[in-house]
């Protein structure tokens, strides 16, 4: 049995990017991050709902599934209001 080793070609490192250009002030920051936040609350709010749904109703076998669920419903109606 004969085996070759490959000769793979060199890679040479990609050219660095420019940097992002940063916002001037602290209060245009504050509105970036706030908007990021803001963004992001349904995916938060999704992913408790679905989560503790799922655990809920999982659990409804031993009953500790129904105080799961109620728990969740709870948060849902809060993130809800907020």
């Amino acid at each position: 049995m004969i085996t070759d080793t490959a000769v793979l070609p060199t890679m040479f490192p990609a050219a660095p990017t420019p940097p992002l250009p940063r916002p001037t002030s602290r209060l245009r920051q504050l509105g970036v991050d706030n908007g990021y936040a803001l963004v992001s609350f349904p995916v938060v709010v999704g992913f408790v709902v679905v989560t503790g749904l799922s655990v809920g109703v999982g659990l409804l076998v031993i009953w500790v599934g129904v105080a799961v669920l109620a728990a969740t419903l709870l948060a849902a109606r809060g993130l809800a209001t907020v």
